[in-house]
């Protein structure tokens, strides 16, 4: 069996993590903007603040890391490349969005509507960090 290569996980997830970054950061603060900022008055919550923002960015980043992790651990059975990317993509995405995230709309502490928007938004975010952290790692 391959060993994990430690320093393409680092690498690769840094890489994705930013991509996931980048992608919340036009979800959050330009296409739904809006729906966030009434959903968070609705619980009677502030805006996102400077500070609330750098732990999301960091969030992001350990996502990365950890996406690649996955990558690393499935491509022995799906193969290098874009099956093993998909599923680690499929994994992460199901585990912090489609779950983790999912109880919110359970609860109905967001709207259907903003769940449903942040799930499919986070499916092509996160797959397509998926494929650029897979790729670094590969070459990493």
């Amino acid at each position: 069996m391959k060993e994990i290569n430690t320093s393409g996980i680092i690498k690769g997830g840094l890489l994705a993590g930013l991509v996931i970054n980048i992608g919340g950061s036009i979800q959050n603060e330009l296409v739904m903007k809006d729906q966030w900022d009434a959903a968070l008055q609705s619980l009677d919550r502030a805006p996102i603040s400077g500070a609330s923002a750098v732990w999301l960015i960091l969030m992001g980043f350990v996502m990365g890391l950890a996406l690649v992790w996955i990558y690393a651990a499935v491509s022995p059975r799906f193969g290098q490349g874009h099956k093993a990317a998909i599923a680690a993509g499929l994994i992460t995405w199901l585990l912090v969005y489609v779950l983790a995230f999912g109880w919110s709309a359970a609860m109905e502490v967001y709207s259907i509507k903003l769940y449903v928007s942040t799930v499919g938004w986070t499916l092509f975010e996160t797959l397509a960090a998926a494929f650029v952290g897979a790729w670094l790692y590969e070459r990493g």
